[in-house]
């Protein structure tokens, strides 16, 4: 708890992000377990080496340290668990980002997020075609025993997790806000099947996290780096779906899409972009599926060739 609370108390900290924190919490010259000592420790740190934060007093920080017991406290009787990622059960493919979250806050198992996943995304309205394909595709990957990760929003999400619980597979939903909500409300009921059925809901927010356009963009990346590859259903050019497939690209991740039909004329510069400039593989045919299976079969959730861990962050 200590660890934890120290850490939330740096986030509520103006000025204070995840790569400041992550230049204190991996330095050996900080132990973060000696509560508000360890805290007031790190604060002063971090002012050291930024001007970007406030200059706090005593009773300033205390009521902040004492904020972070509160919310960890209030998760903990909402069945919300947390953990640094400077533990042993800490996602492995979330320590390859350049930046992990320091924390993540999750229900259900997390140990899914360690195993064979593959994230499919895309678009909040899809043709009736793209709905079969993604309850086809996500039947596969569960038969070939891969999670199915993916962000509980409308459409091509919702069907990816129904389908996959369906074939009694384990499905993990990343949020971009605070797990004491669910966005949207009519899937309360399948965002608790999902933790009943082995899977996990996963955030780097704490509660009190509303839902924002931002938080949905930076989410994404942890879609990403949990898989061991990105399928995209229906995705328009400016769409958020667009941003997970950077990510893959960006992350090394094997990418894969749905091919352009007379259903989805509209996304024709989507699906030109993810395959010429993103080198998206096509699943156009069951051969290009399996083509696509065999490709992320070997792969951990960190990828063949992802980028190193960023230790050296000083």
């Amino acid at each position: 708890m200590n660890e934890a609370a120290c850490i939330v108390a740096l986030q509520l900290i103006d000025g204070v992000g995840h790569k400041t924190i992550n230049k204190i919490i991996y330095s050996p010259s900080y132990v973060l377990s000696d509560g508000y000592k360890s805290f007031y420790s790190c604060y002063e740190a971090i002012k050291s080496i930024t001007r970007k934060i406030p200059e706090l007093e005593n009773d300033q920080l205390e009521a902040i340290y004492e904020e972070s017991i509160e919310i960890l406290n209030n998760q903990e009787k909402l069945g919300i668990s947390t953990i640094s990622c400077l533990e042993k059960n800490y996602p492995v493919g979330l320590t390859f980002l350049p930046t992990p979250p320091p924390l993540i806050h999750f229900k259900g198992n997390l140990d899914a997020l360690n195993q064979k996943n593959v994230a499919v995304v895309g678009s909040r309205k899809m043709s009736p075609g793209t709905r079969n394909k993604i309850r086809e595709l996500t039947a596969e990957l569960v038969q070939r025993e891969y999670n199915i990760v993916s962000g509980l929003a409308m459409g091509v999400d919702t069907v990816a997790h129904h389908s996959t619980i369906e074939n009694k597979g384990k499905t993990v939903a990343v949020m971009a806000h605070g797990l004491e909500i669910i966005t949207p409300r009519s899937n309360s009921t399948l965002a608790s099947k999902i933790i009943e059925n082995n899977g996990c809901l996963l955030s780097e927010h704490t509660i009190g996290t509303i839902p924002s356009k931002a938080n949905y963009v930076t989410r994404n990346r942890l879609q990403v780096a949990v898989s061991n590859g990105v399928i995209i259903g229906e995705a328009h050019l400016t769409s958020g779906t667009i941003e997970t497939a950077r990510q893959a690209h960006y992350q090394k991740k094997h990418l894969a899409c749905l091919p352009l039909t007379e259903e989805n004329q509209s996304n024709y510069t989507a699906i030109a972009y993810l395959v010429n400039d993103l080198k998206a593989n096509v699943l156009d045919s069951s051969q290009s599926r399996l083509s696509f299976y065999n490709i992320i079969k070997d792969t951990t959730p960190n990828g063949p060739t992802a980028y190193s861990k960023q230790l050296d962050l000083f």
